[in-house]
């Protein structure tokens, strides 16, 4: 401020004139200057001409309102990222499960493809024999002697012995 600046008298209540000379201390210059900084604040809303609803005229609460619409809708889409941020996590979570469940199971299967390969391709039907027919074990051994050597005939005429619907075969 220059000497020539217009200089004005002024009544204050003690209160506010209390509250500007901390002001002034907290900011580190004259109390005058305060003042003036203060004053020049109060009409910084008039340059926001800009932005609807801010321009000249308009009170502070009409302001302030427009603010806290704001701030509440900003609040929604932060609570909305959070919620979908959490979702997301959730989802990864359940994936690198069943991503899991499913390497075990592709093990497994590894496994018992195998095994599969180095098992006798006729247990299976020894074991379908044994539960599936009530016939004796010298029955079915014979069938599974048959059935190794390469000796379809002798399997057959030995399930057609205890299987009478199923016709002997002749060996030619």
């Amino acid at each position: 401020m220059a000497r020539n600046d217009p200089q004005i008298n002024l009544r204050l209540p003690p209160e506010l004139k209390e509250r500007l000379e901390t002001a002034a201390t907290v900011m580190h210059r004259p109390f005058k200057a305060e003042v003036v900084a203060r004053l020049e604040d109060s009409f910084a809303i008039d340059d926001y001409d800009d932005f609807p609803g801010w321009g000249r005229g308009e009170s502070a609460s009409n302001m302030l309102q427009e603010l806290q619409a704001v701030k509440a809708r900003n609040d929604e889409l932060f609570d909305l990222t959070t919620s979908q941020h959490k979702t997301m996590s959730l989802q990864a979570q359940v994936l690198q499960e069943q991503s899991g469940v499913i390497r075990q199971q592709a093990e497994a299967l590894q496994t018992l493809r195998t095994q599969d390969a180095r098992t006798d391709p006729v247990e299976p039907g020894v074991d379908m024999l044994k539960r599936s027919l009530s016939v004796d074990i010298e029955t079915v051994n014979a069938v599974v002697d048959a059935l190794r050597s390469g000796n379809v005939e002798a399997a057959l005429n030995a399930l057609g012995e205890v299987m009478p619907t199923r016709p002997k075969v002749k060996a030619e």
